[in-house]
């Protein structure tokens, strides 16, 4: 029976797993070096370097250095507004101490960017997933409509009370 890895060992060979994934190496590779017996296989700096393991336990490996990474580019990508934010908001308070209205609404305009608040609201479709121009045919709305709103919707719009 395999000699069970050590928690210390696992955190290594995740740590492993992050540097050989960066490094562009696909799953078949990461598998085949770590399926090798522990005793056969040696890195250049003639370490011992097989883990002797299967195909699926690598795999749960890749999976966990897989969200490893991923938190690592969360945390990044926050560190990286928050400076971006920080800095234009600085930027906002020393245009507004100067009385330069021009510059702080151009910093308000980089805010409304940075918090993405400035997105065109999606364009509606109809039941086809096609676009629904922003005015539509009243005609239109009455062919969707079944006979009797239609004739309520009709009267309404012809200056009548709207019920039959």
């Amino acid at each position: 029976m395999a000699k069970k890895a050590t928690n210390y060992e696992i955190i290594q060979r995740v740590k492993l797993v992050i540097d050989l994934l960066l490094d562009g190496l696909t799953r078949y590779e990461i598998c085949h070096y770590a399926s090798k017996p522990r005793d056969e296989f040696y890195d250049e700096e003639g370490k011992n370097s097989g883990w002797g393991m299967s195909f699926r336990q690598t795999d749960r490996y890749i999976r966990f250095a897989n969200k490893r990474i991923e938190r690592m580019a969360n945390k990044a990508e926050q560190e990286a507004f928050d400076k971006i934010r920080t800095r234009i908001e600085k930027q906002y308070r020393r245009a507004v101490q100067a009385k330069d209205g021009h510059l702080a609404r151009l910093l308000i305009q980089d805010m409304r960017k940075l918090y993405a608040l400035d997105k065109a609201p999606k364009a509606a479709v109809d039941n086809d997933g096609k676009p629904v121009p922003d005015a539509v045919h009243i005609t239109t709305v009455l062919a969707i409509l079944d006979a009797d709103t239609a004739k309520q919707i009709s009267k309404a719009t012809q200056g009548g009370n709207g019920v039959s």
